[in-house]
């Protein structure tokens, strides 16, 4: 404040200077003062930035059931999205596609995707409805005018499954992002997953040069890293591998494809992704249009189903999932054939698509590895 007060002063002393003064005179002050404030800005421009410098860790304060408490938080910077946030200790912070991160625990997901000024509002209110109702119809909305900080005037719609509770927010203030958070319904402990969301914030990347003579052609699919860590479970395991990048030649999509799989053009609007040396264990994608009839969708693939089986079962997935979550799903098993397929509609990070399982038996392990694959899919 005294450093505004001084150079208030400073400018006031020089307008009464030029104000009183020849030519000469004039000119030289305009010429000192336009000096000071060059100074004077530059000053102020590194103080800012030493301020803003994030440090490595620090405690974050948060309140639960009545009690404050205090923990230290170390920072993490995206790998595909322009921001860093503080995180607890317990929690894994990860890239889980070019738009999207995710901060893990247990039972207990949150994907984080930034909202660009160049998307305008993209009707951010109906993708975080329809993803909450996609869970539970009887979805709610929270109410957050009265809401102090970072969930003041935000957009909160609340679900519930049987196991899981669902909470899909636009948060408008500071940085806009969509927060889907997933926990198990017994343990829906919001408070530390606030403290670290509060801590988002912004940083300053190069943006890609445009190309001159076609500003609006898509960045090729070079601009993706070729390789990528793929992280998933089974059997309760957590396991790694590195997937490699696959781009659909018929379909506007790239996804990874994990060692001992391969990914075909199968036929116009279908790839699949199969077991290299078993393509009996194989998963088709089928990207649909956003104006899709759903109800012949969900048709179409029960009749393809009974092909299976006559006796096709139907429902929710509930379970926690950064990709199915909500979704339709549909299973059929014959002899030897095994199916399950996917609708998935309305996501706020994936394309609307058809996903369709097929295995001679029902393979957890396999399971596991072609729903990883999924989760990479990444719209071009």
């Amino acid at each position: 404040m005294k450093q505004l007060y001084k150079t208030m002063a400073v400018f006031l002393l020089g307008t009464v200077l030029i104000s009183g003064c020849g030519t000469n005179e004039a000119t030289e002050t305009r010429a000192t003062h336009n000096k000071f404030h060059e100074q004077n800005n530059k000053s102020n421009k590194q103080q800012q930035k030493s301020e803003t410098a994030r440090l490595p860790e620090k405690k974050l304060t948060y309140k639960k059931d009545g009690k404050t408490y205090e923990e230290m938080a170390y920072l993490k910077t995206s790998e595909n999205q322009s921001f860093s946030l503080y995180v607890f200790k317990g929690w894994e912070f990860e890239a889980e596609e070019p738009n999207s991160d995710v901060l893990l625990k247990n039972d207990s997901f949150v994907r984080i995707r930034l909202i660009q000024p160049e998307s305008g509002e993209m009707d951010c209110s109906k993708i975080v409805e329809d993803q909450a109702k996609a869970v539970s119809s009887d979805a709610v909305l929270q109410s957050t005018e009265n809401m102090q900080g970072f969930l003041h005037g935000a957009v909160w719609y609340k679900a519930y499954t049987n196991d899981t509770a669902v909470n899909v927010m636009w948060i408008k203030a500071n940085t806009p992002m969509i927060v889907s958070i997933q926990t198990p319904r017994a343990e829906e402990h919001l408070e530390p997953i606030f403290a670290m969301l509060e801590t988002v914030e912004k940083i300053n990347v190069a943006k890609p040069k445009k190309n001159s003579d076609n500003p609006d052609k898509p960045v090729s699919s070079s601009a993706l890293p070729t390789k990528k860590t793929i992280t998933y479970i089974i059997n309760g395991q957590k396991k790694q591998e590195t997937g490699s990048l696959y781009t659909s030649t018929n379909q506007p999509f790239r996804l990874y494809v994990l060692p001992n799989y391969q990914a075909d053009a199968v036929e116009p609007h279908l790839d699949r992704i199969y077991v290299a040396n078993d393509e009996s264990y194989y998963m088709d994608v089928e990207l649909l249009d956003p104006q899709a009839d759903w109800n012949q969708i969900e048709s179409e693939t029960v009749q393809k189903l009974k092909e299976i089986n006559q006796n096709v079962t139907a429902s929710n997935w509930n379970e926690s999932d950064p990709l199915l979550l909500g979704a339709k799903t549909y299973q059929a098993a014959g002899n030897n054939h095994w199916v399950q397929a996917f609708i998935i509609k309305q996501h706020s990070s994936y394309p609307n698509m058809r996903l369709t399982i097929h295995m001679p038996k029902e393979d957890a392990s396999r399971f596991a590895e072609l729903l990883a694959m999924a989760r990479t899919i990444i719209p071009k």
